[in-house]
Order: structure tokens, then C-alpha cells, then sequence
């Protein structure tokens, strides 16, 4: 409804319209891109905090100045980022183990590490058939073996019990 102008001066009269507002979007999301030594390749992943890059990627390492600047961004109040790992010709390792010996061997199970790199080297996996059927069920145990002080050593284990 016009304004009924009373004095000199200026009026405003707002009239709506069917344009919305621009809704804002946050400005701190930072993207990191980088060499690490695990964690999807090329594939980037929406972390919130240093235990998610931890979980993804493995955490800090020495030879990735990456890890170290995710490090400092959460230190320092960052609370949005995506990483996204490189890396030049890597591939995921992998072992087919067999059953019986000589040309009457045959595969029988494939394993593939989740994520290419050489950490995938450092895994060692173990089978048994300490299982409630023991012809038609095993276990299978998967141990990451960690430098600590010029050694590898037991990290992570992950037990798959009664697989068919």
C-alpha cells in the first residue's frame, strides 16, 4: 500500500517480490591435497576433525607434510576440511592364499589391502580353523606390523571369526 506522503523527504515502500534471499554458505572450508600413507587415492573425504584424517589416512607421518598441516588446521579451530590423497603408480597389495601344494594347488581366498601404498606390506594374515565346523569354516586374523624404534611390531589386529 503506497505511503501518503506528509512532509518532504524520502519514503521507502517495500514491495514483495518472488526472489528469495541468497542463503550464505560457510567461507572455512579448506581442502588439503597431498601424499599420505593410506586412505582412498584420489577419492576426497569431508573430515570434521583429526580423528576423522586419523581413521581415513593413518594419521601423522614424516614424510607427509599434509598430515602435519591437517594437525595444525584442527589445532588451530579449523572445523570443516576435505583431504584428498595422491600418489604416483601405488597399489593396493595383495595375497591369494592357496590350498594344497605343488600343481594341485588352488586359490582359494584373494585379499586385497583396503587402500593402495606400501602399508599395505606390512600386514600379515593368519588362519585358523579353531571354528564350530571346522570343514567348512576358519578364522581369519589380519595384523598390521608398525615401526617403533627401527622395528616392526603387532599394531592393529582385526579378527574375522567363523568365515565360510
Amino acid at each position: 500500500m503506497p505511503v501518503s506522503p506528509t512532509y518532504p523527504g524520502v519514503y521507502i515502500e517495500e514491495i514483495p517480490s518472488g526472489v528469495h534471499t541468497i542463503t550464505g554458505v560457510a567461507t572455512s572450508v579448506t581442502a588439503f591435497i597431498g601424499y599420505t600413507p593410506r586412505g582412498p587415492l584420489n577419492d576426497p573425504v569431508h573430515i570434521f576433525s583429526f580423528a576423522d584424517y586419523e581413521r581415513a589416512f593413518g594419521g601423522l607421518a614424516i614424510d607427509s607434510p599434509l598430515s602435519y598441516s591437517v594437525k595444525h588446521f584442527f589445532d588451530n579451530g579449523g572445523t570443516d576440511a576435505y583431504v584428498s590423497r595422491v600418489a604416483n603408480k601405488a597399489a593396493a597389495a595383495a595375497v591369494t592364499l592357496r590350498n594344497g601344494t605343488g600343481g594341485a594347488a588352488i586359490d582359494v581366498l584373494r585379499l586385497t589391502a583396503a587402500s593402495e601404498g606400501n602399508w599395505g606390506n606390512n600386514l600379515r594374515v593368519d588362519v585358523d580353523y579353531a571354528t564350530a565346523n571346522p570343514a567348512s569354516l576358519f578364522n581369519l586374523r589380519v595384523t598390521e606390523l608398525v615401526e617403533q624404534n627401527g622395528e616392526l611390531i603387532p599394531g592393529t589386529v582385526e579378527t574375522f571369526r567363523n568365515r565360510a
